[in-house]
């Protein structure tokens, strides 16, 4: 998959999603700011509003949502949004 860099669909380029993360089909990285406005619920916004999420195993942190980070053990990372992990994980 690949994703719209900061500027979206209007100025960022498309790039490869990186290595430990998913990106459906119309991510942009500035829904990630979206997400946080709304209060930073479980999951993307809306299928207009999707964002690159860490995959099964990997997390990401809130300060810096696309660098990705490989667990230890893939049952403390579920992936998802930043910030997805068990307590004191992060």
């Amino acid at each position: 998959g690949s994703y719209h860099a900061l500027g979206g669909r209007v100025t960022g380029p498309c790039l490869p999603c990186p290595e430990g993360m998913h990106c459906p089909f119309g991510s942009e990285y500035d829904n990630i700011a979206l997400w946080e406005s709304a209060g930073r619920p479980a999951g993307a916004l809306s299928a207009d509003n999707v964002f690159p999420t860490a995959a099964d195993g990997y997390m990401t942190r809130i300060d810096d949502p696309m660098r990705v980070f490989k667990c230890y053990s893939s049952s403390h990372c579920p992936g998802g949004v930043p910030g997805t992990c068990k307590n004191l994980r992060d």
